[in-house]
């Protein structure tokens, strides 16, 4: 059986005034052993992320300063600084599990067709009432060639 080379992973996290959550999600996604590397895109009015997360000692970890504004920006620019084969994307207030980039990249790894890849989202429970994000819990697991489906459907 050949070996499958599976493709390494930037994850890429866009952020604007919410230090707070800066050092719980930066650390959980650097838990992960196969990331690549972590930007964060700071798009503040202050520096407090990025004092908050300069007290992160870890190689992996790249700040990028931003005065772009809005999520998409922000991940552009992290697409723009990223060398993964694969980019992964998270918000500031989620928290990733210790297996999140090695489960991505064998999906990846093992389906040559795969093009984009979501899963379920939990909210830590200190965040949960501050409305933040929602939880979501994929019901289907293969949409391939067609879109995930509505209400509709």
């Amino acid at each position: 059986m050949p070996t499958v080379s599976w493709p390494t992973v930037s994850a890429v996290v866009p952020t604007r005034n919410r230090p707070q959550h800066a050092i719980p999600c930066a650390t959980t996604i650097l838990a992960n052993p196969d990331l690549l590397e972590l930007i964060f895109v700071d798009q503040s009015d202050d520096h407090k992320t990025e004092e908050a997360l300069a007290t992160i000692n870890d190689p992996r970890l790249i700040y990028v300063r931003s005065d772009l504004r809005g999520v998409t920006n922000g991940r552009n620019t992290g697409i723009e600084r990223s060398k993964g084969d694969i980019i992964a994307y998270t918000d500031d207030d989620c928290r990733a599990a210790t297996d999140w980039v090695a489960t991505t990249a064998k999906i990846f790894a093992e389906d040559p067709e795969v093009a984009v890849v979501c899963g379920r989202v939990h909210v830590p429970p200190e965040i949960e009432s501050q409305g933040y994000a929602c939880g979501f819990e994929p019901q289907e697991r293969n949409w391939q060639h067609r879109y995930p489906p509505t209400d509709r459907d």
